[in-house]
């Protein structure tokens, strides 16, 4: 083949030399003009690929080179960084314009973390100071005169005059995910919990929380809930009851946490823990399946498809109708929803012109009967039965339509 092609090339030299263009010179022409345009084809795909590995070599050398900020702060195994740094207060950092749009998930993948997940041992220092990266902030630690030392203990209990057993026993790892791990236990036990003789009750629990939390404190007290609790009813609500998924002081979550019973997806949950108990409800003359009747309407069906992000949490749940701390009794005439006109200004809120007709139309969380609203319920019923009937009909004829193709079907074998 070498012989072959050294011939037909010095052939074809030998024509062109005479002058003589004829087919096998143009074909030696287009093969060596060929072989020089995949030469410069090639030479640019490589000048291409060594130019992109090159900036992306020096990308990522002066990105290694530039510091990212650590978070400042300790955080627990499911942070929601959003909650503050996008719309949050005007104290803390909010996030730049070329991070908009990200989740909370993708905030730990850049910037390095503290992570909450096992308690913090006890330190001799009053605080301590967080890495080299942020000097200047400082917080007061988990435990500060070692509590937990001793009641992180499952078994620690105190036995009563009367023989019964109380559990002294604090978990640590619910204090390192609640909204107070940053405050001492001093702050609420003082600096010698041993001496006080007070019992603990849901009235002295409550009143702990409002030496903070002043404002809902005095509201949550005006509520229906407060004053039967100050009248000695240990079955309302109280704090703890609505802030802390396991009914827990040392358990109380932040309102923006996805797992805190205050959520805005997790209100109808929180309130159904009471007002889902037919036991209970009976006790106080409350027959409506309330919780029922909720998730049956838009508002329940709507709330339960949204996701956890709260642009998608903006239907109407218990606390846009009846309050939030300052919660009355549907009877009481300074209720959202006790007088006619009240509960159209309510439903106003979300519905803009609904007026008082549009209120006497809604049934709450009753079912729809003779007696409170006997219109509503006939219509229910025809409306069932014509939709019944209107399906079974349906269903009868296309069972005849079936039965006459197989007969039809069967003569046509015998035939």
């Amino acid at each position: 083949m070498k012989k072959i092609a050294t011939c037909l090339n010095l052939y074809v030299k030998t024509k062109a030399e005479s002058g003589r263009d004829d087919y096998l010179t143009q074909l030696y022409r287009f093969k060596s003009e060929e072989r020089r345009v995949k030469m410069k084809a090639r030479v640019i795909i490589w000048a291409a690929f060594l130019g992109s590995l090159t900036f992306l070599v020096i990308g990522a050398s002066a990105i290694a080179q530039s510091p990212i900020p650590p978070i400042p702060h300790p955080i627990t195994s499911t942070p929601n960084c959003l909650g503050c740094h996008q719309n949050g207060p005007s104290d803390v950092p909010q996030i730049s314009q070329n991070h908009s749009g990200r989740t909370n998930e993708s905030c730990t993948l850049c910037h390095q973390t503290t992570k909450l997940d096992t308690p913090p041992t006890p330190v001799p220092e009053p605080t301590f100071t967080l890495p080299s990266a942020a000097p200047s902030i400082k917080f007061v630690p988990l435990d500060k005169y070692g509590c937990l030392s001793c009641h992180n203990n499952p078994d620690l209990n105190k036995t009563k005059t009367n023989g019964e057993a109380i559990s002294l026993y604090v978990d640590a790892s619910q204090v390192a995910q609640s909204a107070h791990r940053y405050n001492d236990c001093t702050t609420c036990h003082t600096t010698r919990p041993h001496e006080i003789p007070t019992q603990l009750t849901k009235l002295s629990l409550a009143e702990k929380c409002g030496s903070c939390h002043q404002y809902e404190g005095e509201l949550h007290l005006q509520s229906v809930h407060g004053r039967q609790l100050t009248a000695g009813n240990p079955d309302v609500a109280t704090c703890v009851d609505c802030h802390s998924p396991s009914g827990s002081p040392h358990d109380v979550r932040r309102v923006l946490g996805y797992d805190s019973p205050a959520y805005r997806k997790n209100i109808a949950d929180t309130c159904s823990k009471c007002h889902g108990d037919e036991e209970l409800m009976a006790r106080y003359g409350i027959l409506e399946r309330i919780y029922e009747s909720y998730m049956r309407s838009y508002h329940g069906r709507a709330m339960k498809l949204a996701t956890e992000e709260l642009k998608q949490l903006n239907k109407a749940t218990c606390i846009n109708c009846h309050g939030v701390h300052d919660i009355m009794s549907t009877k009481d005439p300074s209720s959202p929803v006790g007088t006619v006109a009240n509960l159209a200004q309510t439903c106003e809120s979300c519905h803009p012109g609904a007026g008082e007709n549009y209120a006497r139309g809604f049934l709450g969380h009753k079912e729809a009967s003779l007696k409170d609203s006997p219109q509503v319920f006939f219509s229910e019923r025809f409306f069932f039965w014509f939709t019944a009937s209107v399906v079974a009909f349906g269903m009868f004829l296309v069972s005849m339509d079936v039965i006459r193709w197989g007969n039809g079907r069967h003569h046509r074998k015998e035939d």
